[in-house]
């Protein structure tokens, strides 16, 4: 999985799905299992991908603020 972790976190983070333009968390959560990554790790992936969102958009709020 060497190769493919980089990958596979940017799709994490970057792929577009849902109608806000992100991927729902079930359907990740799916595809990384698909993929290959234990059930939790991918779980770990997700939550995290959520967290940074949130993290980016506070800084965007601040520097526009």
């Amino acid at each position: 999985m060497e190769d493919k972790t980089q990958y596979d976190i940017d799709c994490v983070l970057l792929e577009p799905i849902d109608t806000n333009g992100y991927a729902t968390d079930e359907h990740q959560m799916e595809r990384l299992v698909r993929d290959g990554w234990p059930q939790d790790q991918a779980r770990i992936l997700v939550i995290a991908r959520n967290k940074i969102r949130d993290v980016m958009a506070d800084l965007n709020n601040i520097i526009e603020g």
